[in-house]
Order: C-alpha cells, then sequence, then structure tokens
C-alpha cells in the first residue's frame, strides 16, 4: 500500500463530468461502457474486449472518492483513493493478494470462457437475460458479471453461475455423457445419478483448485412453483 502527494485526480466533479451527461442513471457511454448511477456512486462495466468493472465512489463535494477494478465480483488492479480537494492519497495494489496464486482472477475468466459460457470476441453469452441479444459494449460485460460469483477459500476457488439462459454447446459436450431427453436433444444427466432429469438448469457450481487448477463441476435444476392468482379461502 503506497501514500503519495501532490499527484491530482483527472477526474470531473461528478456533477460536470461530460462522460456521464446523457446517461441517466442507467446507461450507455459514447464509448460503449454502461454505466449505473446511482447517489455519489458509479459503476461501469467495459466493452467485451476490456472486460472489467469500475466502481468510483465520491465525496459530498462531487469529488471522487476511490476508484475499483473489478472482475466479476473480485477487486483486482490498482485502487485509488482521494482526498475531497482531489489529491491522490493512496495506492493499493490488489492484485498483491493473489500474488501466492497460480489460478488468478483473469484465470478464471479465461476458464469459463473456454467451457463455452461466453465469447469476448463475439458477444454470445448463454448468462444473463432471456432477451440478450449478442453485443461487444457494456451490456455483454454487464450481464457476465451479474451472473457470475467466486469466492476464495482453503486454496480453492468456488465459482457460481446464476442466471443461466441455456446450456453452452461446449459444455454439453463435456459434461452431457451423450445424454438426450424425450425429443431427442442433447441436455445434461443429473449430476448425482447420472440419469435424465426433466427441468431447466438454473445453477452451476465449479470448484477449482488454485495452484494445480483442478476443477470439478455440478449443476442444480430449477424447479417452477404454481402460485395461484386469488388466496384460498378459508
Amino acid at each position: 500500500m503506497e501514500y503519495l502527494e501532490k499527484e491530482k485526480t483527472d477526474e470531473p466533479k461528478l456533477s460536470e463530468n461530460p462522460r456521464y451527461a446523457n446517461v441517466g442513471s442507467w446507461g450507455l457511454t459514447s464509448d460503449g461502457w454502461k454505466v449505473f448511477r446511482p447517489v455519489r456512486f458509479i459503476v461501469e462495466y467495459s466493452p467485451s474486449e476490456i472486460f472489467c468493472a469500475l466502481d468510483k465512489e465520491y465525496h459530498r463535494n462531487g469529488m471522487v472518492k476511490a476508484i475499483h477494478q473489478r472482475l466479476f465480483n473480485r477487486t483486482i488492479g490498482m485502487t485509488l483513493r482521494y482526498d475531497s480537494e482531489g489529491n491522490l492519497v493512496e495506492k493499493e495494489n490488489e492484485d498483491f493478494y493473489y500474488r501466492q496464486l497460480e489460478v488468478k482472477p483473469q484465470n478464471l475468466a479465461d476458464f469459463l470462457e473456454k467451457e463455452g459460457w461466453y465469447d469476448r470476441k463475439t458477444g454470445v453469452s448463454y448468462l444473463g437475460d432471456m432477451d440478450y441479444e449478442p453485443r461487444t459494449d457494456g451490456e455483454f460485460t454487464y450481464m457476465v458479471f451479474q451472473s457470475v460469483k467466486a469466492k476464495y477459500a482453503s486454496g480453492k476457488w468456488f465459482v457460481r453461475l446464476n442466471h443461466i439462459r441455456a446450456i453452452p454447446p461446449q459444455f454439453l459436450e463435456n459434461y452431457g455423457k451423450g445424454m438426450v431427453d424425450p425429443e431427442g436433444n442433447k441436455c445434461l444427466p443429473d449430476w448425482q445419478t447420472g440419469q435424465y432429469r426433466e427441468g431447466a438448469v438454473w445453477s452451476v457450481m465449479y470448484t477449482i483448485d488454485a495452484q494445480t487448477s483442478k476443477s470439478s463441476v455440478k449443476w442444480m435444476y430449477g424447479v417452477m412453483i404454481q402460485v395461484d392468482d386469488e388466496p384460498n379461502e378459508e
């Protein structure tokens, strides 16, 4: 961690920043970053080729307070902190915390792409909203980041995928074991029994050794619950 003096931010005050002038509380900048803008906080999701998010905090006077870089839900890169006059007072290298790991957050991103969940070149994603169409601006990164949660504990990464739109062909090829549904479509077997199971896969969970990169995977099926439009009379 470094403490610095006499280095000023080039970030304008929040209310004066032309970058956010036309995006409202939720929209795209001219260079393709998706912006979410609650009070005194900004989240920017990059185009797919950059594949990161920036979390920006602001002082009450509108000057930037801190800028964090994120991959999925993991802070990476250099965190910058400023005082209320815009002076850089602290730099923290977040990658320092991953220095002894062979598998770092960036490796997780590559691994999930090889598993077929998304393609940063084409903007294809099997994660996110059902009406998502392939695109390479910040909407792509937002969809993926909202769907992936990574946790590190006891030498392992635990990566959970939610908001699954469909199962990628690559994943079916790797883990489907030739299973087909009654209509002849490729599908995943129940990961515990190896037998056919009706229903949609709602969640996929990987366990990845942070030193050897050896991985295992399991998945969960969602259950549709019928909800009555009107309560039953007693």
